[in-house]
């Protein structure tokens, strides 16, 4: 039997992949409390919004204020829509 490597926290909270070895349910061996992977969430979501940001202000047609934050709306929806 194969075993599958490690996904993302995303993919974790799913119950589809494990993250850092461990499953979701389980006790982190090397992390404390029921909820360890909280923290990791948050990191997982500013990651998220930074790069939607940082794409927007990359690609934006005029590079107004209003057009990044619709082109980082856009990227956002798009990546989270899949």
């Amino acid at each position: 039997m194969q075993l599958m490597s490690d996904g993302t926290i995303i993919q974790f909270l799913n119950g589809s992949h494990s993250y850092e070895g461990v499953w979701f349910g389980e006790k982190h061996p090397k992390r404390k409390g029921v909820f360890w992977w909280r923290l990791i969430l948050a990191d997982y979501f500013k990651q998220q919004i930074i790069d939607a940001y940082s794409y927007g202000y990359h690609n934006a047609s005029n590079g107004t204020i209003s057009e990044i934050n619709t082109t980082a709306s856009d990227y956002f929806n798009q990546t989270f829509n899949k």
